[in-house]
């Protein structure tokens, strides 16, 4: 979903993304019993750029970004 998001949003990003060497990767699924917000299923999807090594970028579903934003605190 946020490849499409992205792809979707930026003729730049789509040029980007069809040239760049994409190596093969498994996602893992993290489960976290949090006591306020109950389970989370965190699918790990990570992307890291060749050229920046230390970003880092996991994906979360909408949902558990939500429910993970209303424990912060945040809008």
């Amino acid at each position: 979903m946020l490849l499409a998001e992205l792809t979707d949003a930026s003729p730049e990003f789509r040029e980007w993304w069809a040239e760049y060497p994409i190596r093969d990767f498994r996602p893992a699924t993290v489960k976290i019993d949090h006591p306020q917000i109950g389970r989370l299923d965190l699918e790990m999807f990570q992307l890291r750029l060749v050229e920046h090594r230390d970003l880092l970028m996991v994906p979360a579903s909408q949902d558990d970004l939500q429910r993970v934003t209303s424990l912060l605190g945040r809008p």
